[in-house]
C-alpha cells in the first residue's frame, strides 16, 4: 500500500486534485474497500 500511497502522493505534487480508479472485475469490489479503509486516508 506505502507505494500506491507515494504514487497517489507525485501526482498531487504535480497539481492532480483527482484521482479516478478503473474497477474491472464488478463482482469482487473488496478492493473498493480496501482503497476507501486503507490508502485514501493516508493520500490526502
Amino acid at each position: 500500500m506505502a507505494e500506491v500511497v507515494d504514487k497517489m502522493g507525485r501526482f498531487r505534487e504535480a497539481g492532480a486534485t483527482r484521482l479516478y480508479l478503473q474497477v474491472m472485475d464488478l463482482s469482487d469490489l473488496d478492493h473498493l474497500s480496501l482503497v476507501a479503509e486503507a490508502v485514501a486516508p493516508q493520500a490526502q
